[in-house]
C-alpha cells in the first residue's frame, strides 16, 4: 500500500501474557519514513545585500546594510541530508514517548528499554536514496481479565 511521505507505520511485532502477574506485554514498532533529495528552487533562498536608506533624524539604522532574501527560482541542490529529516521525526516521537505514561490507555512499559535505529540489511544500513528510514520499538503494558462468564455470550 503507498504511504504518503513523511509517514509513520505502527508495526504489532509481539505479544506476550503472564497469567500469574495478570498482566499482558505488546512489542510495538514505530517505522519512520522520509523523503528528501535535496533543495528545490522554492526551498532555497538566495541572499543579496541591499542598502537602506533612511531620512528620518535620529534613526538607528542610517547607511547600515541589511539582507534580503529572494527565492532562488528553477534550481536544485542534490545533496544526501535527508537522513537529518527522518531522524528530527524519531527524536520528536522519542520525546512524546519518554514523557507520556499511556496510549489509548495502555501503560508505556518504561521498565523496558525504548530502542531506536535504523533500518538495515545484513547489518548494513538501508540505502535507497533520496528515501530514508528509522524506527523505535517499546513495549506497553495491559491488564488482563479472564473472567470467561462475562464474556461466554461474545464468543
Amino acid at each position: 500500500m503507498p504511504a504518503p511521505i513523511p509517514s509513520v507505520c505502527v508495526e504489532f511485532l509481539e505479544g506476550a501474557d503472564d497469567l500469574i502477574a495478570s498482566k499482558g506485554l505488546l512489542q510495538l514498532r514505530l517505522s519512520f519514513a522520509s523523503w528528501n533529495p535535496g533543495l528545490h528552487g522554492p526551498d532555497m533562498v538566495a541572499a543579496k545585500e541591499i542598502a537602506v536608506r533612511v531620512v528620518e533624524p535620529g534613526a538607528e539604522n542610517i547607511g547600515q546594510t541589511i539582507r534580503a532574501f529572494n527565492e532562488a527560482a528553477g534550481t536544485y541542490v542534490r545533496n544526501a541530508d535527508g537522513w537529518q529529516d527522518v531522524w528530527n521525526f524519531v527524536d520528536l516521537a522519542l520525546r512524546e514517548l519518554e514523557t507520556a505514561e499511556y496510549i489509548n490507555g495502555l501503560r508505556i512499559c518504561k521498565e523496558e528499554p525504548i530502542r531506536f535505529g535504523p533500518f538495515s540489511a545484513d547489518e548494513a544500513v538501508i540505502d535507497f536514496y533520496p528515501y530514508w528510514w528509522a524506527w523505535i520499538s517499546f513495549y506497553l503494558e495491559y491488564g488482563i481479565n479472564r473472567s470467561k462468564p462475562k464474556y461466554d455470550n461474545m464468543l
